[in-house]
């Protein structure tokens, strides 16, 4: 979030990056960094996932890949769109996989009404978290609303967060 937090001209210019660390000998020292992604407004999250990665930048929840090997991302396309992109510190965030085989979402506290682009359904997430499939689009609501990442632990208990409350434990399904 280089661009934080008033862009890369003071008047909200998008100049996020995804860098790939590269450590050569394994003395778990990075000696090369290599731009994937540059020029996204204020990424809040990444993952590795299929052939590249998911990538948080409100308003869309993009997948990226690097197809013909230059360490740079080539594809990239939104699986959903509609992210509130709100106040930097509140966009989405936070991919998580649940034991359920969806990946999570915390909401961030900016909202917005979430498209799938591969189905073309529409949900809102005001008040609440998601879960996604990438490679279906599907996308559903689940209980609680964290604004710094929503975290599982081994036996499929949710926590959650937000300024003033650090952790709290999401009891109840949605």
């Amino acid at each position: 979030m280089r661009d934080y937090p008033l862009g890369m001209d003071g008047k909200g210019k998008a100049g996020g990056r995804i860098k790939v660390l590269a450590d050569a000998d394994g003395d778990g020292v990075f000696e090369r960094a290599t731009v994937f992604m540059d020029g996204l407004p204020f990424p809040t999250s990444v993952m590795p996932w299929g052939k590249g990665a998911l990538v948080a930048s409100a308003p869309d929840l993009l997948y990226a890949e690097d197809t013909d090997g230059d360490g740079l991302a080539d594809v990239r396309r939104a699986l959903f769109t509609g992210f509130n992109p709100g106040n930097q510190q509140h966009r989405f965030n936070g991919f998580e996989w649940g034991l359920d085989g969806w990946v999570y979402l915390a909401n961030g506290d900016s909202g917005g009404e979430v498209k799938s682009i591969k189905t073309g359904k529409v949900i809102s997430i005001r008040g609440r978290d998601i879960r996604f499939r990438p490679d279906t689009g599907e996308l559903e609501t689940v209980s609680a609303q964290t604004q710094f990442g929503r975290r599982r632990d081994d036996w499929g208990n949710w926590f959650g967060n937000n300024n003033s409350i650090w952790l709290w434990h999401v009891t109840l399904p949605e």
